[in-house]
């Protein structure tokens, strides 16, 4: 019996993984990676750097200050007709027409061009330090005085957590990078629900009703044959998601001296990141996956043509785009009544739950609860597809899934009163 299940293991691997939607699969979020990057590259480069403004003023006192900042953007301070001039040669990017009443400063910011937002902020925030100055001084400040007025008052978040015995522990926020986590990882199940699971039903489907099917199962049971599928799509499943783990890998090693990057991971530690409850999400997402996998067997034990697999994933693709709604319509309110009732219902909880982890709003009883409901569903789903698969892998039926469902059950009954019979 192992050396058939294995034979038919490797078979639906094999051929699955030559397959050249598995090769879209794995290889599309590289593509769509460089995509963006060569999107904001352009898009970066269109934009250009503002490295000079023409300054037109009557007031000389806001003309020295422009001429004494030091930074990205250089100030030029020139008549009306010169700026134009100017401007029109792209000998300069921009002109800033200012005018000052009691020290307050109007100005206008006119270019040939749409100008990004971070330089409108640049000069908005140079600007403003000029005129709190100029304010400043008309009230008699001294520049120490000036200083303190302008300061900013300083504000240290302090994250706090509390060990099993209760002791407050001073350690990192990592809130927002939990919830980013546990949203790559909610996208992850739903891509799954929309790809993997219709290859789950059609290759569960393919064969069955047909002389083949009578062939294979006069040498292997039907319970080794879906076992057997199930354990090869299974795998073909493992093997893309550590394709994506390689390309992180990958990107990683590509993009690691890059400043944003650098500043992303600086202080990053994810042994802390995992700590608590949090680590739990790993085994969330894989039970929601197994889930999905087994509900997608069901379907596909109840239909008797590869062609009728669009039509039976749609009620588990409404399951998941209900659940991946609720998940990104309530990120924000993570301990509404809704997600946490929703956290207790297999399938959908294996949305919900991880982003309440995140956020630090479910208990240790919901987490477990939900998980052993959710195993346990796991269970049953999987059982119920091995005895749907057996009752109805030679049956050829065009009816729809509830009459395909209600003659399986049929079948399945039947099968139990001959075995009582013989005993």
């Amino acid at each position: 019996m192992n050396s058939k299940f294995w034979i038919i293991v490797r078979e639906v691997f094999r051929k699955n993984v030559k397959s050249v939607s598995f090769l879209i699969m794995v290889f599309l979020p590289l593509l769509i990676g460089l995509v963006f990057y060569v999107v904001a590259r352009v898009v970066d480069n269109g934009q250009g750097n503002v490295d000079s403004i023409a300054v037109v003023t009557e007031n000389k006192n806001i003309a020295s200050a422009l001429n004494d900042v030091k930074g990205e953007i250089k100030y030029k301070v020139m008549d009306r007709s010169e700026a134009d001039h100017k401007l029109k040669d792209e000998e300069v990017e921009a002109i800033l027409v200012l005018e000052s009443n009691q020290g307050k400063i109007h100005a206008r910011l006119e270019t040939t061009r749409s100008m990004d937002m971070a330089t409108q902020m640049l000069v908005s925030q140079t600007l403003t330090s000029i005129q709190q100055s100029a304010l400043a001084t008309q009230l008699g400040l001294s520049p120490e005085e000036q200083a303190n007025l302008l300061s900013p008052a300083q504000l240290e978040p302090i994250h706090v957590e509390f060990d099993e015995e209760g002791n407050r522990i001073q350690g990192t926020d990592y809130s927002g990078l939990r919830q980013a986590i546990a949203t790559a990882l909610i996208i992850l199940i739903w891509v799954f629900v929309a790809t993997y699971g219709s290859i789950v039903a059609q290759e569960i489907a393919s064969e069955k009703g047909t002389r083949i099917m009578e062939v294979i199962l006069s040498s292997v049971k039907a319970e080794t044959h879906f076992y057997g599928k199930l354990v090869g799509i299974i795998l073909v499943c493992a093997v893309n998601i550590m394709a994506y783990v390689f390309q992180i890998g990958v990107a990683y090693l590509v993009f690691k001296d890059n400043d944003m990057v650098r500043h992303l991971l600086q202080g990053l530690k994810l042994q802390e990141v995992f700590t608590g409850q949090f680590w739990l999400v790993i085994p969330i997402v894989i039970l929601g996956v197994l889930l999905f996998t087994f509900l997608a067997a069901l379907s596909g034990s109840l239909i008797s043509r590869v062609e009728d697999v669009p039509k039976a994933q749609t009620p588990i693709t409404m399951i998941g785009l209900l659940g991946y709604m609720l998940s990104i319509i309530f990120a924000s309110q993570p301990d509404n009544i809704v997600m946490t009732a929703t956290s207790y219902i297999p399938f959908i909880s294996s949305f919900v739950l991880p982003m309440q982890i995140a956020t630090g709003v479910a208990s240790n009883l919901q987490v477990w609860l939900s998980m052993g409901i959710m195993l346990a569903a796991m269970v049953f789903t999987l059982l119920f597809s091995a005895r749907l698969y057996k009752s109805n892998v030679l049956i050829y039926s065009n009816g729809g899934l509830l009459k395909a469902l209600k003659q399986s059950i049929n079948n399945m009954k039947n099968e139990d009163r001959l075995k009582n019979k013989l005993k």
